[in-house]
Order: C-alpha cells, then structure tokens, then sequence
C-alpha cells in the first residue's frame, strides 16, 4: 500500500512550480506538490478556456437504445472507430478513444458499454467491493417511473493500487514504484433536470459531472426505445481559426475578444430575418414593467456604458410621477429585472421628463427637467440614485400654465424650453439659459434670461397630456434648433438659438408644411452632419420632410416620404430619426392599421436621397407607438410603449442595421 505524504498543493497560495536546491533533501510532498501545480494549471485552463463538451470529430459518450432493446438498460457509445488490430497503445490513445472534457477533467472511452455492464452497476456481483476501491457509490438500477430521468457522466480521480496494476511493483525487489492517479469515470441516471449539485445527497466532493441524455420512463414498459432518449450533450468542441472571426465579421480578433464590433443578434438571427424580408432584431425587453400606464418622453441618455432613462407613471397611488431606470447597454435583458427608482412623490402630480447630460468627470452628470402644478422645475444628480434626493430647482413659475419641458445643453450652456398656455390668442415657447463654469458648479451657475422671455408664437392650446408637440436639439456649432407649430395654419416653424450669444434666426414659411389644408404637427429636428438639418413632422397625407443647407440657411420644400401602408388620414405619427456614420438616415414611427398601432421603419440612402422599403419593426398584440431611438455601432436601439399586456408598459429593442 502507498504511504504517501498529505497533498501540500493549494492553488489559492498560486505556487505554479517547485524548484529544486542544492543541498536541500528531495521529498515526495515537494515531487508530488509540484505534479499538482501543473496539472491544476492544465485543468484550469480547459475549465475555463475549453468548457465541458464532446470535441470535434468525436461522438464519444452517446447514450442510445441497445441493438436488441432491453429493460433499464442502454448503450454508452465510444462515438469513434475501433482500432485495426496491432495498433499499439498511444495511437489507440489518440485515434480511437472517445473523449469528453468534465469540469476541466478528460474522461476517455475505448469501447462501447452497456449501462448495466458497468462495474459498479448493482446487477455485478462485485459492485460494492468496486465502490470501496475506486472510493464512491455504487450505480442503483434505473426507477421505474412514468417521467424523466438525467443520464449524466460522473468524472474524478483517484489513487492506483498495486495489487490492481502488478506492473507498480518491481519484482525482482519485490517493492513498490512510485504511485499513480488514475482519471474515472461512470454513468448514472437521477431524477432531475440538473446534475448533482453540492448539497444534494447524490453529490460527491472531488467529482465532476456532465449531462449526456435525458430518458423518458414508462411504468409499464421498462425496455428503454430509441425514442424515448434525447441527447443533451455539448458537443464539437473547437479551437477556430482566428481568421474566422475576421472572415465573418471583418473584425479584429483581439478588438472581438475585447467586445468591440458584436453583433448586437446572432448572425443567425440576422439572415433569417433577412430572408423573411424583416429587418433583424433582437425580442422587445420590457422596462420595469408595472400594471399601472408609463408614459415615455424622449428622456433616454448614454452615460458611460450605461442607458438611463426617465419616464412618467401614475404607478403609485394612481398619481403621475417620475421614474428612472438604467441597465448596461450590452445586457438589455436587465432592463426587465432592475428595479426602477421613484425620483419625484407627493399628492402633486409630476409630469413629462426631459433629460440632458453634463460633461462632469469621471461621469456625466443627470440634469431632468419636468412639469409639476403647472411650473417647470429641474433636478441634477451624478446619477439615478441620486435624483429622488436632489434639490428642486424651480425654472419657470408663472401664472399661466407652464409644461412639456425640453432641456438642451450646448457648450457651458443648458437652455430650457416649455410652452406657456397664455390668456392670448395664441401660445408661446419660451426658454431660460442656465450657465455653468468650466467645473459645471451648481452653486455658481446663473440664469441668463427671465422666466418670461419668448422665443415663439405659437398656434393656439398645444399643451397637451402627449409628449412631441415641439423638438429641439444641438448642433456641433452649439446651436439649438426648434421646431414647432407656427402661428400660420399648417406649418411647422423653425427657430435656431444661439445659447453663447442669445441670438435668435427665425425661419417660419409655407414652405415648412405639406400640400393642401392639413393638421401639421409632431416635428422631429435631426441634425445631419455639418451642411444639412432634417426635419421631419406628421400631416393628414402622410410623414413629411424638408431640409435646411445650413450654410446659405435655405429651407427645400417639403416633400412626403414614401413610405408603404399610407392608410386613412392620420394614420402615420410621431416620426424620429436616426443618423448613420456614413449618412443614411434611418426613420421610424407611429402607423395605425386595421385598429393597432405598430413602429415601422426606413433608411434614406445617403447618396442618393432614396428611401428603401418601410419595414414593421414591432408586431405585438396591442397598440405600439411613442417611438424613439438612438444608434451605435450599427445598431438601433429602440424604444417604445405599448399595451400588449392590457396597460401601458415601456419596451426596447435593437435593430441591427450593419454588421
């Protein structure tokens, strides 16, 4: 029997060799230790760089029906070709062996098996007296049952014995050689869907296991069909080529190890829904959902690799309120499962969140705005957390009715707008400039205007419960473009801000309106590049476009765009626009048919000014609308409300548009 020291060999010390020195005694502890370090550095490495699995070319461990079916019992197959005879041991070894990697150990296999045939298989007289000498339990025959059994592979490693293997002890001087570890393995069967687990009674410290099969038992038959055998094995384990991933993707492989340049789908997914003439897509993610209404604003932001969002519920005591949320931009299921975070509360209603960043280090600050008892007021916080505590900041507190809120930063500037429902004949949109210095401190900041000063008329009573009745954005020059209702029927009015300067150049014609009598509403401004501004607005015929040539500050006439399913009037809303890096322009919005509302979506080609086909992007039950995107990378991400489950929820989803 071997007398061999206590293992030494503890991989959290992360010894990875031992070092022999001149006149220091050689012990087996030292020998052994370092046998260990090298086969833990190789364990770990297919543990956690291979994975469990079947490799390729190899269908080793494949659990089927006997050639002559029988009761409780199956075949373990080698899953490769049997040796011709005379060939000898190391080319068997790596030819014609199955093989199968456990929890980082690799059991082999030289030849096909019956389950029952196993050694320590009840039905074999020497079962118990093999589980003591290879140190675990005997294999139980299989339970009659109406139901499921796992066939799992039971992988671990143990000390050889001389009087098993008589070639350990030299004869001729009748002691021992040194020891050997010898790798195990068998296959059991248990009444689960998962392998053994620490805890469970079935477990065994030192043991690793795999899933093989699931068997189907019927009480009343026992003999075991090809039929009622599913195979759960990982297989065709593979090293690729590098030259894959650039052949595939045209991308780096140390930038795709990195996470640069993903596909936002599977490529799978992605040609699928191409040959079905959809755009790819990932599923629609719910947001906190809730069974109360969510209303979404346009109040989404990146804030490092994280998406945060704002929205309005009335998920507390029925009374609307503003929420946040925020979840990693590459785990989009996590929108789901974070919990969202109440930022305003009262017997007062808070409404229509707007939300602007502030280049603060090492993370932008939030700055919301939103409208509360018919005044504007505004938050700031470095994140979400942060804005249930934050200071209420009052904007614009006058006597008419203040609301839907749009906050803009350009330079050191935020500039924030709002409509004012006056006593007059008409509406105004009025504004306010905050100015920060170059640290973006709160204490120091002044506002640059009064709460009355106007930048527009407007058309009569457009405040309104909905978001989109006005857009505006910043250009890279730091100007901020607003588009509206003009006073002048049907039209959409135009007005570029200055925020460094307070100058103000106002363009408001017919020629920002489509053909004939018509409600114009809904803009949308995007900025496309340095030379042209799109804006885009919803009318009876349709989704309209015109574009401004920033340089000679000339507006084109508007045109419709073409896109499929006009339908009655008004059946196509709320447009949003997303601007590609080489230039297309990607527009989705609102189109009712048939009674339900869906998001559809379609690219202008950058060269030639052309759109492509319209494309439905959802196709829920219920209604889905209130759009609004962002892109990256190629990739939209999408985000919408809808009432599939009876209320108003919000969504998101990404739109793959190159890959």
């Amino acid at each position: 029997m071997a007398v061999i020291t206590p293992d030494t060999f503890d991989p959290l010390k992360r010894f990875v060799s031992v070092r022999l020195q001149q006149g220091v005694p050689l012990v087996d502890a030292d020998w052994n230790e370092g046998q260990d370090a090298q086969r833990f550095t190789s364990r770990s490495y297919r543990r956690w760089y291979v994975g469990d699995g079947v490799p390729y070319g190899s269908d080793a461990f494949r659990i089927q029906a006997l050639a002559a079916p029988a009761a409780n019992d199956f075949l373990i197959g080698r899953g490769v070709a049997a040796a011709p005879g005379g060939t000898p041991p190391l080319t068997i070894g790596l030819h014609h062996t199955g093989r199968c990697l456990v929890d980082g150990l690799e059991a082999i296999i030289d030849g096909d098996v019956a389950f029952r045939a196993q050694e320590l298989h009840v039905a074999n007289l020497g079962a118990a007296a093999a589980a003591i000498r290879l140190n675990t339990k005997t294999i139980p025959e299989l339970p009659v049952l109406n139901g499921t059994l796992l066939i799992y592979l039971d992988v671990w490693e143990r000390l050889a014995r001389p009087d098993e293997f008589p070639a350990l002890v030299f004869v001729d001087i009748g002691t021992e050689s040194c020891a050997r570890i010898r790798r195990e393995w068998v296959v059991r069967a248990r009444a689960a869907a998962t392998v053994p687990q620490a805890g469970d009674p079935d477990f065994e410290a030192g043991h690793g296991y795999f899933q093989l099969a699931m068997l189907t038992r019927v009480a009343a038959d026992p003999i075991i069909f090809p039929s009622q055998i599913t195979d759960r094995r990982e297989q065709r384990l593979l090293t690729p080529p590098a030259t894959l991933i650039e052949d595939m993707l045209g991308l780096a492989p140390d930038s795709y190890r990195r996470g640069e340049g993903r596909p936002a789908i599977p490529l799978r997914a992605a040609v699928n829904a191409l040959l079905r003439g959809q755009l790819p897509a990932s599923v629609d993610q719910a947001i906190a959902p809730d069974p109360a209404n969510d209303l979404a604003t346009r109040a989404f932001a990146r804030v490092n690799d994280t998406t945060v969002m704002l929205w309005e519920s009335n998920r507390v005591a029925a009374i609307p309120q503003i929420f946040a949320a925020s979840w990693a931009i590459g785990d989009p299921a996590s929108a789901g499962t974070n919990p969202p975070i109440q930022v305003t509360s009262g017997a007062v209603a808070a409404n229509l969140p707007s939300l602007t960043l502030l280049p603060t280090s090492p993370a932008p600050a939030l700055f919301m705005t939103y409208q509360r008892n018919n005044n504007i007021f505004f938050r700031r916080a470095a994140g979400v957390a942060g804005l249930p505590a934050a200071a209420e900041t009052p904007v614009a507190q006058q006597v008419d009715p203040e609301a839907h809120s749009v906050a803009v930063r350009a330079g050191q500037i935020v500039t924030v707008f709002w409509i004012v429902n006056g006593a007059g004949v008409n509406d105004f949109i009025r504004y306010r400039r905050r100015q920060y210095n170059a640290a973006w401190d709160e204490g120091t900041a002044t506002w640059l205007d009064t709460e009355t000063t106007n930048l527009s008329t407007l058309q009569v009573a457009l405040p309104s419960t909905t978001p989109g009745v006005f857009h505006a954005t910043a250009d890279a020059a730091g100007r901020v473009w607003v588009a509206f209702e003009a006073v002048a029927a049907s039209a959409i009015g135009v007005a570029r801000l200055t925020p460094a300067s307070g100058a103000i150049e106002t363009w408001t014609n017919t020629t920002l309106a489509s053909p004939g009598v018509s409600a114009d509403t809904q803009p949308f401004v995007l900025i496309d590049g340095a030379q042209h501004v799109q804006l885009f607005w919803r009318a009876d015929a349709g989704i309209f476009m015109a574009t401004c040539d920033v340089v000679a500050n000339t507006w084109s006439a508007a045109t419709a765009v073409p896109i499929a399913g006009a339908g009655p009037a008004g059946s196509n809303s709320r447009p949003v626009a997303v601007r590609e890096d080489d230039g297309g322009i990607w527009l989705l919005w609102s189109h009712l048919d048939n009674g339900q509302t869906n998001i559809w979506a379609a690219r202008r080609d950058p060269l030639t000014g052309g759109w492509g086909l319209a494309r439905q992007i959802t196709a829920s039950a219920g209604n889905n609308d209130f759009a609004y995107a962002t892109i990256e990378s190629g990739a939209i991400t999408l985000f919408f409300r809808s009432n599939r489950s009876g209320d108003f929820n919000l969504f998101t989803k990404q739109i793959v548009t190159t890959i």
